[in-house]
C-alpha cells in the first residue's frame, strides 16, 4: 500500500512595527517603540517581531564620527540589553536595524537576538544607499539566517534584506536584481526586508503613495516570482519607517507579500500611519 505524507505546514507569526524614529534621540524612541509593544505578550505566540532599518537613531549622518555617537558595538549596549529583554519578554526573535560601531568603522546593520536573548545573526548592509557613503562600511556579502523558532521545534531560512540591498548601486545591477537571486539561489523560505524608503514627493497623492512603494518592491523580486520551482509558499515581510527626518519623508507602507507559488499582497499599511502589522507566513 503507498502512503502519501503531506508535508508539514507551519503558521509562522511575524509583527512589524512601523513608526517615526525620534532623530537621534535613542531613549525616547524605545519609548515609542515599548508603548506600540505594550499590548503583546508570550501568549500571542509571536515568532518574530521587527523594526525598521536604523530603528531608533534616525538614518541621517554625515561622517562616521557623527554616526558613531549613535551606535554601539554588537552585543554591548543599550540596544543590544533592549532586544535581549523584548525577547526574553515575548518569548520571539527580534530583528531590529542600528549602527554598528566596530574600532573606528561604521555599519548600516541588522541584529537578531533569539528568545533566550542571545544574538543568532549580525547582518551588514551590502548595498549602501548614496548618503550612507559619508559615514558607513559595506558589508562583504549578502546573507541568510538559519533561525531555529522554538514555537514550532524546527528551523527556517530567512534571507536577510536592508533598504538598498532591494535595489542596485551601478547600472547593470538593475536589471541583475543580484540580492532577490541571492534569496532564489540559496532556497530561502521567506524573506525579511528592514528600509527607509525615501518618499521623492514625485506623487501628491497619498494612495498613489503606497501603490508605487509596493510595487516597486514587488517588482524587485522578478528571480523568485518568475522562478520555475513552484514547491513551497515563500513570502516578503517588510518593516519601512514613516513620517519626515531633517525635512525628508518616508513612504512606510509596511507590508507583506506571497512571492510563490503565486504573487499577492497579503497585507500592507498605509504610508503614513504608525502601527503594527501582523503576519502569518503558512510555511
Amino acid at each position: 500500500m503507498n502512503v502519501i505524507t503531506e508535508k508539514a505546514s507551519f503558521n509562522v507569526k511575524i509583527i512589524t512595527l512601523q513608526y517615526s524614529a525620534i532623530y537621534k534621540n535613542i531613549e525616547a524612541t524605545m519609548l515609542l517603540v515599548d508603548k506600540m509593544l505594550e499590548p503583546y505578550s508570550e501568549s500571542d505566540n509571536i515568532d518574530i517581531v521587527m523594526l525598521p532599518e536604523l530603528s531608533f537613531s534616525g538614518c541621517l549622518f554625515y561622517s562616521s564620527e557623527e554616526s558613531q555617537k549613535y551606535g554601539e558595538i554588537k552585543g554591548k549596549g543599550l540596544i543590544y540589553q533592549w532586544c535581549a529583554k523584548q525577547a526574553q519578554r515575548l518569548k520571539s526573535l527580534i530583528i531590529i536595524g542600528y549602527i554598528e560601531n566596530e574600532d573606528k568603522n561604521c555599519y548600516n546593520s541588522m541584529l537578531i537576538v533569539d528568545e533566550n536573548g542571545c544574538i543568532i545573526k549580525n547582518y551588514r548592509k551590502n548595498q549602501q544607499f548614496y548618503s550612507e557613503l559619508k559615514w558607513a562600511l559595506s558589508g562583504k556579502c549578502f546573507e541568510y539566517v538559519d533561525a531555529f523558532l522554538h514555537r514550532h521545534q524546527r528551523s527556517f531560512r530567512f534571507g536577510l534584506g536592508i533598504c538598498q540591498d532591494i535595489w542596485f548601486q551601478y547600472g547593470n545591477q538593475y536589471i541583475d536584481m543580484r540580492w532577490a537571486q541571492f534569496c532564489e539561489d540559496n532556497d530561502v523560505d521567506s524573506i525579511l526586508f528592514m528600509t527607509n524608503w525615501p518618499d521623492w514627493e514625485v506623487f501628491k497623492s497619498e494612495e498613489v503613495i503606497t501603490q508605487t512603494a509596493l510595487t516597486v518592491w514587488l517588482n524587485r523580486m522578478i528571480p523568485i516570482t518568475a522562478s520555475q520551482k513552484k514547491d513551497k509558499n515563500v513570502y516578503l515581510v517588510i518593516a519601512s519607517r514613516t513620517g519626515v527626518e531633517c525635512g525628508y519623508g518616508y513612504v512606510g507602507s509596511s507590508a507583506y507579500f506571497q512571492l510563490k507559488p503565486n504573487i499577492s499582497i497579503e497585507g500592507h499599511l498605509e504610508f503614513d500611519e504608525q502601527a503594527v502589522q501582523e503576519c502569518i507566513l503558512k510555511l
